[in-house]
C-alpha cells in the first residue's frame, strides 16, 4: 500500500521546515480525516536517519494534538535496515498511543 499524502492549509511553513513540524502533523491528521471522511486521523512525520526524531499527528473528532518520539539508534545496522526500524518505531509508537487515546476518551 501506497501512503496517501493528507493536504495541508500552509504549505508555505511545510517548506520551511522540510514538511517535519508539530504543526504539520497537526495538519495531516486532520487531512486524512478530511481525505477519508474518518472521525480518526494518524499521522508520522520525522528522520529515520542521522538525527532521528518524528512528529506525531492525531485527530479524533476534530481534535488535534502531537507527540515527539525519539528515534533509537541501531549502529550495528545497516544504513537501510536503520532507516526501516526506525520507521516501524515510528509507526508502533502512533498506533499505541492512539489506542490508549482512545481507551482513555472513547469516540
Amino acid at each position: 500500500m501506497e501512503p496517501t499524502r493528507a493536504p495541508l492549509s500552509d504549505g508555505t511553513h511545510a517548506s520551511t521546515v522540510n514538511c517535519i513540524s508539530d504543526q504539520v502533523a497537526r495538519e495531516m491528521a486532520a487531512g486524512v480525516c478530511k481525505l477519508f471522511g474518518t472521525d480518526v486521523g494518524l499521522s508520522i512525520t520525522g528522520y529515520a536517519e542521522g538525527e532521528t526524531y518524528a512528529w506525531l499527528g492525531f485527530n479524533v473528532q476534530g481534535k488535534t494534538w502531537e507527540v515527539r518520539v525519539e528515534g533509537t539508534d541501531s549502529p550495528w545496522l545497516s544504513k537501510q535496515e536503520r532507516r526501516t526500524s526506525t520507521q516501524d518505531e515510528y509507526a508502533q509508537v502512533a498506533v499505541e498511543h492512539l489506542l490508549q487515546s482512545l481507551q482513555s476518551h472513547p469516540v
